[in-house]
């Protein structure tokens, strides 16, 4: 049993996937988001009945992403109307996704800017504080990018 505990205690998350970077003193969780199913995953798992989160949505529709982001659509997120939940969107396509969410009975923050959405998000709670970033492929590489600059996370550019 032992043997179980410190490896799982070693293990790494796997790029952009329950990975967790601190800055500003809060824990950015970076969930990946690449497909209806993965998306809805990720909201069950992590946002569903929790109230009093912090979220941005990053979403990008290069050609790695996927160029329709209609598939956004086909996420069931009008559960998450009934929490309390600060939102802001950011990416090329951070119109749709707040569009998105106004639908489901939610208003966000559209911020263009992906370093600036990133210091809104963190600094909207205090330090100790834990936010979540979904991002598309290519935006997660984004903020990888910023983050890269000033934390150990590892800029793949």
């Amino acid at each position: 049993m032992l043997m179980v505990s410190r490896a799982l205690s070693a293990s790494v998350p796997a790029f952009g996937r329950v990975e967790r970077v601190t800055y500003k003193g809060r824990t950015i969780c970076i969930l990946l988001i690449k497909n209806p199913a993965g998306f809805a995953q990720v909201v069950q798992t992590f946002l569903q009945d929790r109230s009093g989160l912090a979220v941005l949505f990053a979403i990008n529709d290069l050609h790695a992403d996927g160029r329709d982001v209609s598939w956004l659509w086909d996420v069931p997120l009008e559960g998450l109307s009934r929490q309390h939940l600060d939102l802001w969107v950011t990416g090329l396509r951070s119109w749709d996704m707040a569009l998105r969410l106004k639908y489901a009975g939610m208003e966000s923050i559209v911020e263009s800017d992906i370093r600036g959405a990133l210091d809104n998000l963190v600094t909207s709670r205090p330090e100790g504080s834990e936010v979540y970033v979904l991002p598309t492929y290519t935006a997660m590489n984004d903020i990888r990018a910023v983050l890269g600059k000033v934390t150990e996370v590892e800029n793949i550019r």
